[in-house]
């Protein structure tokens, strides 16, 4: 049983997607004011580690454009729609979008934080999984429940900045704030991106039914948010 369109359910899963939304728009504002205030500083526009959190914004704001029109407007929460033309090509471009915004980062904090010491293999990780989900061609539901749970290897590669930024915070009394700050953030963050994969919703829906969804939306969004507030928060006290 899937969510019936302008149930209660329905929504309220419009009206989180929407604060989401709303939520990233104003931190890239936020971000794109920090980022101007610096280069009034320098001189110069800094391809800095804020600057790569910024980037991170902008596309899992536009990605989450995509998704809203790809889960009210396409599919309208039924899984046997996920997969579907053209309905897949939207959920692709959002999630390749998102995914690269975070290859980037991962480049940027290789080249600036780690003075490229990976030779860019946490970048490479995370853009071969964009280009798989991207390009795997995707027919059935079983298709879909792949690609969708091999983006949680781009959030894998998340370990190594957070593990260096405890060192940093360990090792700098001065960035400690700011970076465990960064890595909690990050935690709370997946940890609400995650719960929204297909392979964990599903057998909840199976098990409790379709209103499940709004739950795990609901603690999502807010894991979401909290976690994205601590993050440019952390950041916009990080200066690499």
């Amino acid at each position: 049983m899937t969510i019936q369109p302008n149930s209660f359910e329905y929504s309220i899963l419009w009206i989180l997607t929407i604060i989401l939304i709303i939520a990233k728009g104003c931190f890239i504002l936020y971000l794109v004011n920090k980022v101007h205030i610096r280069k009034k500083e320098t001189g110069k526009l800094q391809i800095d580690f804020l600057f790569s959190v910024l980037i991170v914004i902008i596309g899992l704001f536009f990605a989450r454009i995509l998704y809203f029109y790809f889960d009210f407007y396409l599919t309208e929460f039924d899984p046997e729609k996920y997969y579907l033309i053209p309905n897949i090509f939207y959920w692709k471009t959002a999630t390749f979008i998102a995914q690269f915004s975070v290859a980037l980062f991962l480049l940027i904090f290789d080249k600036k934080v780690l003075k490229f010491r990976l030779k860019g293999i946490l970048f490479i990780i995370a853009l071969a999984v964009a280009l798989f989900q991207l390009l795997y061609p995707v027919y059935t539901a079983e298709d879909f429940a792949l690609i969708s749970g091999a983006g949680m290897l781009v959030n894998f590669t998340f370990i190594v900045p957070m593990i260096i930024f405890l060192y940093i915070g360990i090792k700098t009394p001065g960035l400690r704030a700011s970076t465990f700050t960064f890595v909690f953030g990050l935690v709370i963050y997946f940890i609400g991106s995650m719960i929204l994969s297909e392979i964990i919703i599903a057998p909840l829906v199976a098990s409790y039914g379709s209103s499940i969804r709004v739950v795990v939306f609901l603690i999502s969004s807010i894991l979401k948010i909290f976690g994205l507030i601590l993050v440019i928060y952390g950041a916009a006290k990080f200066y690499i």
